[in-house]
C-alpha cells in the first residue's frame, strides 16, 4: 500500500487470485462511474486475462478513500519486442475497442492524482506508459495531457482508431428519423421479404441458447471472411474460448446483448453488442452470405438500435473501424487516441521514440540506445 494524500490509498493487486476476488467491489464501482465501458468490466477483463493472457504481469492498482473504492487503473507490465524499455498498459489490449481505468463519477481527478502520483513514485518498475485506444472524451487523456504541460511527465498523443458513433433519440421515431427514408425504408422492405418466405424470428438469445449461438456466430463470422480468403477475428482458437468464457458472464451480469435472426428455426445471423449505463456497443456481427437479398445484418443493427432506445440508452456506438456501412447509422465520429508518457529516463526515451515511429530495426541500427543513455 502507498499513500496517495487526501485520505486516498492505493492497493496494489499483482496476483491472479486477488484479481479473481475483486468481481463484488469491481462491479459496484462501475455502477458509479460514467466514463467506464463494457471493456473495463471484471467480467471482461477476467476473462481475457484467463484466456488470452494468463501470462501476463498484473499491476492493478486500487485507489481507496478510506475503505471505499473510488478507482482502479488495471495496467498490465510487458516487454516492447526486444528493446530494454518496460511498459505499463491498461489490461485487455486486442478483443477491446476501449482500454482505461474505472473512476467514481466526481472523483476522476483525485483518483488519477493518486494513480499517476503512485507511479511516478515507483518508477523504478516501468520505463514507459503505453495507453492504447483510449477514448477521447476520457478522464485519463485530460488528466495526462494536463501533467505533461504543467510537470515533469512527458506526454504525447497520438490518434488511433476513427469509432463511428449513433446519439439516439427519446424515442424510436425520433431516432429513425436520423437515418433517412432510405434506410427507414429498407429496414421496412427487408423485414416484410423475409416474412413472406420464412418463417421468422427477430429476438435476443436466450441463455438456454448462448453456447450453441457463439458457436453459430462463429460459423457465420468465418463464412464471410473465407470469401476473402481470411480467417476473420473470430477464428483463433484463444479468441473464441475467450468469447465463450466472458459471454455468460457478461449475460448474467445484464451487459451483453446478443440478438439474431432464426429463419425456419436456424440462426441466420447475430449480433454481439455490449452495453453498460446509458451505452450500447455494436461488437461483432456474422450473418450467412446465403441470404444477402434479406438484407439480415441491416434488420438486426435496426433491432439492436430500437432495444437501445427502448432501454432507455442515449448511444449507441459503433466501435473502431470506418466501415462505409456505419454510415447510414452514425451521427458522428470519435477518434481514440495512444497516449505514451514517460519521465525523462534512458528506457522512457527509447520506448517513446519507438512507439511514436514504430520503427524498432532502426532505433537499433543507428545506436539510439546508446546515445540516450549519454
Amino acid at each position: 500500500m502507498a499513500a496517495a494524500g487526501q485520505d486516498l490509498s492505493v492497493r496494489v493487486v499483482d496476483k491472479s487470485e486477488g484479481f479473481r476476488n475483486l468481481r463484488d467491489a469491481w462491479n459496484d464501482l462501475l455502477m458509479r462511474s460514467h466514463s467506464a465501458t463494457p471493456f473495463q468490466t471484471w467480467e471482461w477483463l477476467w476473462s481475457w486475462y484467463t484466456q488470452i493472457a494468463p501470462k501476463r504481469r498484473l499491476l492493478i492498482l486500487m485507489v481507496y478513500h478510506g475503505e471505499t473504492l473510488i478507482g482502479i487503473a488495471p495496467f498490465e507490465r510487458v516487454g516492447f519486442h526486444g528493446l530494454p524499455v518496460r511498459r505499463l498498459r491498461f489490461m485487455g489490449g486486442g478483443p477491446s475497442d476501449y482500454l482505461d481505468g474505472i473512476y467514481e463519477s466526481g472523483r476522476e481527478e483525485d483518483v488519477l492524482s493518486a494513480v499517476f502520483g503512485w507511479v511516478k513514485e515507483n518508477r523504478s518498475q516501468w520505463d514507459i506508459l503505453d495507453l492504447q485506444h483510449v477514448r477521447q472524451d476520457s478522464p485519463t487523456l485530460r488528466h495526462l495531457e494536463l501533467l505533461g504541460a504543467e510537470s515533469d511527465w512527458r506526454v504525447a498523443t497520438r490518434p488511433q482508431d476513427v469509432c463511428p458513433c449513433a446519439l439516439l433519440g427519446s424515442d424510436w421515431q425520433t431516432t429513425a428519423a436520423r437515418f433517412g427514408k432510405k434506410t427507414r425504408s429498407n429496414l421496412a422492405y427487408y423485414e416484410r421479404l423475409a416474412s413472406r418466405e420464412f418463417n421468422v424470428e427477430m429476438r435476443e438469445v436466450r441463455t438456454e441458447e448462448l453456447e450453441s449461438a457463439l458457436g453459430r456466430l462463429f460459423e457465420l463470422h468465418a463464412a464471410r471472411w473465407r470469401k476473402r480468403l481470411l480467417p476473420g477475428v473470430l477464428g483463433a482458437g484463444r479468441t473464441q474460448r475467450f468469447h465463450r468464457t466472458a459471454a455468460p458472464l457478461l449475460a448474467e451480469s445484464g451487459r451483453l446483448k446478443f440478438l439474431g435472426i432464426r429463419l425456419n428455426g436456424e440462426w441466420q445471423s447475430l449480433l454481439y453488442c455490449l452495453a453498460l449505463g446509458e451505452r450500447t456497443m455494436y461488437y461483432i456481427g456474422g450473418w450467412n452470405p446465403e441470404f444477402r437479398k434479406y438484407s439480415l445484418g441491416t434488420l438486426l443493427i435496426g433491432k439492436a438500435m430500437k432495444d437501445a432506445v427502448d432501454g432507455g440508452c442515449v448511444e449507441f456506438d459503433f466501435l473502431r473501424g470506418d466501415e462505409r456501412y456505419k454510415e447510414r447509422w452514425t451521427t458522428e465520429k470519435r477518434v481514440s487516441r495512444r497516449i505514451i508518457a514517460h519521465l525523462g529516463t534512458p528506457g522512457g526515451l527509447l520506448g517513446s521514440r519507438a512507439a511514436l515511429t514504430g520503427n524498432r530495426a532502426g532505433y537499433a541500427a543507428h545506436g539510439v540506445w546508446e546515445k540516450v543513455q549519454g
